[in-house]
């Protein structure tokens, strides 16, 4: 995924493929790390707070900086108890 610097963005990571029948999501917490570099405020484009809804989780992303590339590592909790991940890259233009 492609961002510019200036604009705010909204990421969604569909679980449904990962989800038993009947399962859903209980919490979600999410982390992004700097793949090429060191961005000491990387935490900051993990802007408000995520929302759950079904088996989609939204995440509202903002700043970066130019030429650097994240990952944004989602981990659910399920209804079964159990823990799943998923990535999204981001790469700031």
């Amino acid at each position: 995924m492609i961002k510019n610097y200036a604009e705010t963005i909204r990421i969604t990571k569909d679980f449904k493929n990962k989800l038993e029948t009947g399962e859903t999501i209980s919490s979600c917490s999410l982390s992004i790390s700097c793949l090429n570099a060191t961005d000491t405020n990387k935490d900051q484009m993990l802007y408000q707070i995520h929302v759950i809804e079904g088996s989609k989780v939204r995440q509202k992303i903002i700043l970066g900086k130019k030429g650097y590339k994240y990952k944004v590592t989602w981990t659910i909790n399920t209804s079964l108890g159990l823990v799943k991940t998923a990535n999204t890259l981001i790469e700031v233009v």
